[in-house]
């Protein structure tokens, strides 16, 4: 029990001095624990403060537009709250009114096939023009 509950605790030191030198070795990193350096201590290149050139940079020149630039539409509030209020009153649709405006758009609309499929004298399935 003891052996697994000290196994436990190395795992997650060990855990956290890989993410403390970003997945390194800690002997790689510059730092051992019995050697001369300490264990934070790791090597790194020193950035040039110099460098013009920005990481967003590559970023922002590989960018694709889209399309053509539309500008958003902003209304003052007077017009939002009327808006909304008419909005806020219309009543929505029941599902009786929904299926009567069905049946009616149905009713109105004159579906007329405009292929048929006949059978042929050799048994295979022809499209033959409906007005036949």
């Amino acid at each position: 029990m003891r052996a697994a509950l000290v196994l436990a605790i190395v795992l997650i030191f060990a855990g956290t001095a890989r993410a403390q030198f970003g997945g390194e070795n800690i002997s790689s990193a510059g730092g051992s624990i019995n050697g001369a350096g300490s264990l934070n201590s790791h090597h790194s290149t020193p950035t040039s403060s110099t460098s013009s050139v920005n990481p967003d940079a590559s970023v922002n020149m590989n960018s694709k537009n889209p399309g053509e630039f539309v500008p958003s539409t902003f209304s003052n509030y007077k017009d939002v709250l009327a808006t909304a209020k008419l909005e806020a009153e219309l009543r929505p649709m029941t599902l009786a009114e929904a299926a009567r405006l069905e049946h009616e758009r149905k009713k109105q609309v004159n579906d007329k096939a405009v292929f048929r499929i006949e059978e042929d004298e050799h048994g295979k399935l022809v499209i033959v023009p409906a007005s036949q």
